[in-house]
């Protein structure tokens, strides 16, 4: 018998409970207003969007303010972007300065076989100022 009614108890407990913790009225609502300089503000709880509404207390019209957060929310998007392409174009390997064609040196006997070549040139050179300094040409008249 004392089983029975601690089992009454309990289920008289738990129902009475139940319907209170699922009253729509105890829990805060969606909305909240606040006075504003032009009106109320509202802002929605649960998806943070703000409203400004104007007019009577009954018959309030509420338009939808600007959401300056998704603006940001794109443009911090998209700063993300161009960071992380940066960042790849970083890390990737770049082309060394010294990839260039190859330029051979010459050797010594290479060196010395140019040099050889301008010396005798410079000295014809040198030969035949010298003889048309020594046999001016006649001068013909205009």
């Amino acid at each position: 018998m004392q089983k029975i009614t601690i089992a009454c108890l309990l289920t008289a407990c738990s129902v009475a409970v139940a319907p209170a913790a699922e009253d729509p009225a105890a829990a805060p609502g969606r909305y909240t207003l606040s006075p504003s300089a032009n009106g109320f503000v509202r802002l929605d709880t649960q998806t943070g969007q703000v409203s400004q509404c104007t007019g009577a207390a009954a018959d309030l019209v509420c338009k939808s303010t600007p959401d300056e957060r998704a603006a940001m929310q794109a443009e911090i998007d998209r700063l993300q972007k161009e960071n992380d392409e940066l960042k790849a174009a970083a890390a990737a390997p770049q082309p060394s300065a010294d990839t260039g064609p190859q330029i051979a040196i010459p050797s010594d006997k290479e060196v010395d076989k140019a040099f050889n070549f301008m010396e005798r040139m410079v000295k014809r050179f040198k030969g035949l100022i010298e003889e048309m300094r020594k046999d001016p040409a006649p001068s013909t008249p205009l």
